[in-house]
Formats: structure tokens, sequence, C-alpha cells
């Protein structure tokens, strides 16, 4: 971005930023949360307005959409890492239960670190998107201490719940992506990557319908590999 453009969004406070002077320092992980929360609004905004290819009013904040066609997310799954009838019934229920899931992963330093991470950024900023979805993660500055390689642990709940932002609008939440990334590029095109597919295919239906960790795992990388032969079923919305 140019600094120009920069200056003149923390000037107007699009950006978080702090200023001292003529000076304008950013935080890292402040910079992270903002632009995970613009990927999820963004992804979701655009199917809602029904036109994938239509810009957003505002250049100067949109997104990337580099990210919209690269295979990523099968790479970082596993079937140890998935689970079809978690039981959990609240938010916090549901973050421990993605975290004894993440342990399979044979990554993370300590459970509860992460969950207490995982927790924390929930009420900070809900993660939970349209769909019926939520992407829980970590904030990007600690993540170095939580776990020593990047993955994704994917659920669906046998019964949908209230989840954070989504509760406002009457909507349940049963499809958790826990994304833990080290990489902050990585990270972001994740997050932007699995708002795509859950907003534009068949892939949030198709994990509700699946009974098995090992038929999540086929879901993820097929649609994953080719997106536009796993149409949304639009009758289903």
């Amino acid at each position: 971005m140019d600094a120009s453009e920069l200056t003149s969004m923390a000037v107007q406070g699009e950006i978080p930023c702090q200023q001292q002077g003529k000076r304008f320092f950013f935080d890292q992980d402040a910079l992270d949360a903002w632009c995970s929360q613009k990927i999820i609004k963004h992804s979701v905004s655009r199917k809602k307005n029904g036109d994938k290819k239509k810009k957003p009013s505002n250049p100067r904040t949109s997104i990337p959409e580099e990210a919209e066609e690269e295979p990523i997310i099968a790479e970082l799954c596993m079937e140890e890492l998935m689970e079809t009838d978690m039981q959990a019934k609240s938010m916090p229920a549901v973050l421990k239960e993605l975290v004894k899931l993440a342990e399979n992963s044979g990554y993370l330093y300590d459970p509860n670190d992460l969950y207490k991470e995982l927790h924390e950024r929930e009420l900070t900023a809900s993660t939970a998107i349209d769909f019926g979805v939520a992407i829980p993660h970590p904030n990007r500055k600690l993540q170095v201490e939580l776990f020593s390689d990047s993955f994704i642990c994917i659920a669906k709940l046998e019964q949908p719940i209230f989840f954070g932002a989504t509760a406002l609008h009457n909507e349940k939440t049963d499809i958790f992506f826990l994304v833990c990334c080290l990489d902050s590029d990585l990270h972001l095109k994740l997050l932007q990557r699995i708002c795509i597919l859950c907003a534009e295919t068949s892939l949030v239906q198709d994990l509700r319908d699946a009974t098995s960790p090992s038929e999540m795992m086929k879901i993820i990388t097929a649609i994953d590999s080719d997106p536009k032969s796993f149409p949304k079923d639009e009758t289903l919305s």
C-alpha cells in the first residue's frame, strides 16, 4: 500500500494505529485482527450482494483475491483433527473441545494456553460468520509459543448453538474451522479461502451431511481442489 493511502486511512480512523506527533505506529496483532475481520466480512457480504466480482466502494480497504483459487486447506487437515458429532453446548465448551481435537496434531505446546487465546479472541471479536460457520483462531502475537506447526481442525456440532455475532440474527452455528498458523500470510489466505468456499460452494452442507472424519477429509480435499465443480445449492440457503 502506498504510504499516502495508509496515512489517509490512519487519519480517518479506518485502520488501528496510534499517532505521536506526525508519526503513526501500528501494532502487528491489532493489524492482524483488523484484517481477519475484514476478510470475513468482505467474503460474506460479497455473496450476500449476489455479485462475486463487484468491487467494494473503498478500494483501499478491499481484500486481495489471490488466494481464491489456491487449494491450501486440505494440506493442513488430517482425519485425526476432524469430528462429526461434537457435543458442546456453549462457546467455551466448543473451544475446549476444539483444543482437545487439536492435541491430536502433536503440535501443541500447552493446550490451556491455546484455549485462553481462543477464548480471548472470541471475546474481543467473534469469529462467527453466516452459513452456520465459525472460524476460531488465536491472536497472532503469541502463536509461535502455542504450537510448532500450522494445522486446521474441523468439527460439526450434533446440535447447533448460538455462537458469537450470529446469535444477534437468531442464527445458530454448527460448523467450526479452528485455524492455527505460524505464518501471517498463510493465516490470512486460509481465512479468505474458507469464507469463500463456505459462501460459494456446497462445502458447509456437505460437511453437515458427513458421518465420519474420513468422509469430511474427502469433502475438503475435493472441494478445495476444484470449487467450481461443487456449486452451492441456493435452495438450501
